[in-house]
């Protein structure tokens, strides 16, 4: 048996599926982002692993293929490992990745051959073990035969890698092992922005790249959809001469862009809708008037196994208040804000901390800056979760509730408007100044107000608006107290709040609101009044 066969027996590597096959990015798209990191190969004086982060959906494979393609063409691809869900485990990694070195180079074999004959019974479960005999040992071994190739490994959707076994701790522990390997020896990782995979990294001087998208996305990645969906386009009026050379036009297209705001995934599913439909004017139509709200059932069994695989075995309960505080709040909350609206629902001895809900929602979600400001990365991920049609399909762990989360959201506003409105909160010199003649009012009221009671003040009542009109709970008698209380001991604080927020001209809608809301609970004849003016 010669050596390649051997070889081929003992690693026994992992065969790439053939549905992702050279699915590269379509040509003139992802340019910036390709030349960037084609760049960082012959870069020694950077770090030799390279991190490409990005929600589900971002087009991260697209981009290692298209990487690889450059390798092959360089004769730098020294291997690649593809994780898919459930597919892979850990020890296959490097016993792949071994392989393929291998017939890279002919030095490299030597090396992995004669370190597989030389233990009697190599243990190839050994995740270290394996990474240290038969990847590390022989690229430090023929650093400098290998410094005029300069080899590329790629390690693709490591976020995949087989979460449930015992040895994915170990596979982040070797992954930072990779910087004291010659420079020359270059290791790209994509993965989504997982809690697990960002701590393996914290600290380490490795290079950063990120997929943006919602409110983040770039405009060269808006370019890019713009080109892949007119690609598409060309296509479909190949296939049905009937259809104008000018449909769609560019306004059509544009609101497609936007509503991708950067997620492939969702233009890719728009498109094969499109381009299956009979009518396809009207379901381009149809699916500019949805948006994200538009139903395509493959791109919701790909959400729901997108968050299978993040919650795997976290309360439902816990994943419905964070999510839903999160997705229907009404501007980005800190992460302090978040823990006081959700106070009363993770106590000391849940089995679930709010930090590890946010960890695990992490591909999902964007906490941003020292503020710890926190996103939606898309809005397909919010109108899913809402839509008791479309989540529920498939189970309904994950399903959020909408009048349930306003009215729970309505609570807690009122109840921080109980706790910090008070009577001067700023603490101004006099009352006879206009607001836009105190000295330093913007850092006076960021000082004095915190951001959850600005929300609260601001929001309450759109949460209240948001309960269903035509649902009856319990808890709604806690509303009616807690707007009592408010309306009756701390309404002047919360004006004077509002003039200091520059938002005075929502005070009288609000009441208004509010009225309304008690009107059609039909709580009049039981409880006090309220009006414009307030309870009587």
């Amino acid at each position: 048996m010669d050596e390649d066969q051997t070889l081929q027996n003992l690693l026994n590597p992992d065969s790439i599926p053939l549905d992702l096959l050279h699915s590269c990015c379509l040509d003139s798209t992802r340019r910036g982002l390709l030349s960037n990191i084609t760049s960082w190969f012959d870069d020694t004086a950077e770090p030799n692993v390279l991190w490409l982060s990005g929600a589900p959906g971002t087009g991260k494979t697209a981009i290692a293929w298209s990487l690889i393609a450059e390798l092959e063409r360089q004769q730098r691809s020294a291997g690649e490992f593809f994780f898919r869900q459930n597919q892979h485990s850990p020890n296959q990694l490097w016993c792949t990745l071994a392989f393929k070195m291998a017939k890279f180079h002919p030095a490299i074999k030597n090396e992995v051959y004669k370190a597989l004959m030389r233990e009697e019974i190599f243990p190839l479960d050994s995740v270290q073990i394996t990474f240290e005999k038969l990847v590390a040992g022989p690229l430090k071994t023929l650093a400098a035969r290998l410094s005029s190739r300069s080899p590329v490994f790629l390690i693709d959707g490591l976020e995949q890698c087989g979460q449930g076994d015992a040895s994915w701790q170990t596979v982040l522990d070797i992954l930072p092992q990779w910087l004291t390997l010659p420079r020359h020896c270059k290791l790209i990782i994509t993965s989504r922005p997982q809690y697990d995979i960002i701590k393996a990294f914290e600290g380490k001087d490795i290079k950063r790249m990120e997929l943006l998208t919602g409110d983040d996305v770039d405009y060269y990645t808006n370019d890019d959809v713009y080109t892949y969906l007119y690609h598409r386009f060309a296509e479909i009026r190949t296939q049905d001469k009937s259809i104008s050379e000018y449909w769609p036009d560019f306004n059509a297209v544009s609101k497609l862009v936007n509503h991708t705001s950067g997620f492939f995934k969702w233009a890719t599913v728009a498109a094969n809708a499109i381009q299956d439909a009979g009518d396809k004017e009207k379901c381009l139509t149809a699916i500019i008037e949805g948006g994200t709200t538009t139903t395509f059932d493959h791109f919701d069994e790909y959400l729901e196994e997108t968050l299978r695989a993040a919650f795997k075995s976290y309360p439902s309960d816990a994943f419905r208040a964070t999510m839903g505080t999160i997705a229907l709040s009404k501007q980005p909350l800190t992460m302090a804000d978040l823990e006081l609206f959700l106070q009363y629902r993770f106590s000391s001895s849940s089995a679930v901390s709010l930090e590890d809900m946010c960890s695990r929602l992490l591909p999902i979600i964007s906490i941003e800056g020292e503020n710890k400001v926190i996103k939606v990365r898309h809005n397909a991920y919010k109108d899913y979760l809402i839509d008791s049609k479309r989540c529920i399909r498939y189970d309904d762990a994950f399903f959020i509730d909408r009048s349930k989360a306003h009215r729970k959201m309505t609570i807690s506003c009122l109840k921080i408007m109980q706790q910090g409105l008070k009577f001067n909160i700023c603490g101004l010199k006099s009352s006879h100044k206009l607001n836009g003649e105190v000295e330093d009012k913007d850092v006076l009221v960021e000082k004095c107000i915190p951001s959850y009671l600005a929300y609260a003040c601001q929001y309450w009542v759109d949460h209240l608006r948001g309960i269903a009109s035509t649902e009856k709970d319990k808890r709604d008698a806690d509303i009616v107290n807690l707007l009592r209380n408010f309306l009756n001991f701390h309404f002047l604080y919360w004006l004077e709040v509002l003039s200091l927020l520059s938002r005075s001209d929502i005070a009288s809608k609000s009441l208004l609101i509010a009225a309304e809301w008690l009107e059609v609970r039909q709580i009049l004849s039981s409880t006090p009044t309220v009006t414009s003016h307030g309870f009587y």
